[in-house]
């Protein structure tokens, strides 16, 4: 069984979402650590918001930059900033 992040859609607005990494991190992986599937996951709200932040589990304010190709539905983590 694969491990998932545990985290809530704090905020959405028009050109931002952001996240709350929730925990416990002796279940749940971190937003950090699982960013490839938590991009998946909430793909259909990244489709037209160009910024993507999270507090971490250390309640540090974390962006994320991904690249999100509407033609083939793919998404990419690219990195932290």
């Amino acid at each position: 069984m694969t491990r998932r992040s545990n985290y809530d859609i704090i905020n959405v607005l028009e050109y931002h979402i952001l996240l709350e990494d929730l925990g416990p991190w002796d279940i749940y992986l971190t937003i950090t650590n699982n960013i490839e599937n938590v991009l998946i996951e909430i793909k259909e709200h990244l489709k037209d918001l160009p910024t993507l932040s999270y507090v971490s589990s250390d309640d540090v304010l974390t962006n994320v930059n991904y690249y999100y190709n509407i033609t083939t539905d793919e998404i990419k983590f690219l990195n932290f900033y």
